[in-house]
């Protein structure tokens, strides 16, 4: 009951976050629309209805996008240290959300191109911003480090779950389908006739950039 109040907590929170990065992005009908889309997606509906990491990493990846594009407009340390606090969180829910750190780390490098003065502050930020990150990674899951030895375990089984080696229930849904054709048409299961425009919005940004070189949103959104 705790498990999927906080995961309907988190997926409520994350429909507001879309609509403001939308609107920073683009104009109040984009965030309007893309917050609408989130709300009816498939996944979305099913991750906070379901004691899952999912609904929590949905919030955190949005809202880290969103703070980045902050800190990427007015680049200072505090800015950096609020982006630094949620990936660590983020991070201590689900050790994969490190991958999310590639968004605050670009907001970063393109903040110090855009400030050739202060680039070489700005990019000192990176130092206070993945000590903060470690700490808070530390101080919200301790036994990562407490238990080292577990943590190691868990990690290699899930890496053998991952990479098919060591078969379990939920996995067997995989097993002789086609690699990426599979993962496509269960995408489109899971977003639905959305998926659609998704597609072609991403590609009318990447080609809009492009065009009036401004990398900004190609680089953020991609």
């Amino acid at each position: 009951l705790a498990g999927r109040f906080a995961s309907a907590f988190f997926s409520t929170l994350t429909i507001p976050t879309v609509f403001f990065l939308g609107q920073k992005l683009f104009t109040t009908k984009v965030g309007l629309l893309s917050a609408l889309f989130f709300a009816l997606t498939v996944s979305s509906l099913q991750s906070a209805h379901f004691s899952t990491p999912e609904s929590f990493l949905a919030l955190s990846v949005t809202l880290l996008s969103l703070l980045s594009l902050r800190l990427f407009q007015k680049p200072n340390l505090s800015n950096s240290l609020l982006t630094a606090a949620l990936l660590g969180a983020s991070a201590a829910a689900k050790t994969t959300a490190l991958i999310f750190a590639v968004i605050p780390i670009t907001a970063h490098i393109l903040a110090g191109l855009g400030d050739r003065k202060n680039l070489i502050q700005i990019n000192l930020y990176l130092i206070p911003f993945l000590t903060l990150t470690i700490i808070t990674f530390t101080l919200l899951s301790p036994y990562t480090f407490l238990s080292w030895n577990k943590f190691m375990e868990s990690m290699v089984y899930e890496s053998g779950v991952v990479a098919g080696t060591l078969p379990v229930p939920y996995t067997l849904q995989f097993t002789g389908t086609t690699p990426y054709l599979f993962q496509v048409q269960n995408l489109i299961f899971q977003i639905g006739l959305i998926l659609i425009p998704a597609i072609l919005g991403l590609f009318i940004i990447i080609f809009k950039a492009i065009k009036t070189r401004d990398s900004k949103f190609a680089i953020f959104l991609v």
